[in-house]
């Protein structure tokens, strides 16, 4: 017992040490709206065309969640880079409202000029695509 004890305790200070604060990455900023939603469980995907209204906007430190064209929440992000995130290697987790705003919507990331694709953490299985439409 007390192995597994050390096991979890050295597992999670790896996972705590390897995320640490960084600031917004400007590749982020700009007007994304979803594209597709992936269930990892079950293997079943949604595609959305352009022009479905479900946009999430950044700006500096700011975000915007609209759904269907109505807005929905706004509040202020931070990007964590962390040095491991399950067997994907390195990655980065877009917070929102530091931290305030439980489960998926923390999700693990990657970001590049012309989508955002995010990864579920242990309590979520469903990962989606966000193209970007407007820098």
């Amino acid at each position: 017992m007390t192995n597994n004890f050390c096991l979890a305790l050295l597992i999670t200070t790896f996972f705590i040490a390897g995320c640490h604060r960084g600031s917004p990455v400007s590749a982020l900023n700009g007007e994304w709206e979803l594209r597709t939603e992936l269930n990892r469980k079950t293997g079943a995907s949604t595609n959305y065309l352009p022009g479905n209204g479900t946009i999430i906007k950044f700006t500096g430190t700011d975000y915007e969640f609209y759904s269907h064209e109505k807005f929905i929440k706004c509040g202020k992000y931070s990007i964590q880079p962390c040095a491991a995130h399950s067997k994907k290697g390195a990655a980065e987790r877009v917070i929102y409202d530091n931290g305030s705003c439980p489960g998926p919507v923390n999700s693990f990331v990657k970001i590049d000029s012309t989508q955002i694709s995010t990864y579920p953490d242990t309590c979520s299985n469903l990962s989606v695509i966000y193209k970007k439409i407007k820098s």
